[in-house]
C-alpha cells in the first residue's frame, strides 16, 4: 500500500487492497488519509479516488513522521485542534488511536 507501507490487510483496520495500473492501496487507508477525495466514479481509479492524486498524497506524506512507528508516510494527521501528530492508519488502530468516519463516508 502507498499509503501505509504494508503488504496486505490486517486487523488494524486497513481492510481491502485495490490495485490499479502498479498503483495498490487499502481501502480504509484510501479514505482515513487525509486531503485525499474521491473525484471520480467509483469505477474509475480506485474507488473514485484518482491515481495521480494517491501518488502526490504518498509523496507529501513522506515528510510526516508517525507518532506510534516513527517512519515517514504518514497520512493521517490528528484532527483535535491541539494535536498534530501524524500516523500510518495500522499505526493509528493498533496505538489506540480513536480513528471514526464521519459523513459524507
Amino acid at each position: 500500500c502507498v499509503l501505509c507501507h504494508r503488504e496486505e490487510a490486517d486487523q488494524h483496520g486497513a481492510g481491502h487492497k485495490l490495485v490499479q495500473q502498479g498503483l495498490s492501496a487499502h481501502l480504509g487507508c484510501l479514505f482515513f488519509t487525509n486531503d485525499l477525495f474521491q473525484k471520480a466514479p467509483k469505477e474509475e481509479g480506485l474507488m473514485g479516488f484518482l491515481p495521480a492524486d494517491i501518488r502526490g498524497t504518498a509523496w507529501r506524506a513522506m515528510q510526516e513522521d508517525c507518532f506510534v512507528c516513527g517512519k515517514s508516510g504518514a497520512t493521517i494527521i490528528c484532527s483535535q485542534d491541539d494535536c498534530d501528530r501524524a500516523f500510518h492508519l495500522p499505526c493509528a488502530t493498533k496505538g489506540g488511536c480513536v480513528t471514526q468516519c464521519r459523513l459524507p463516508y
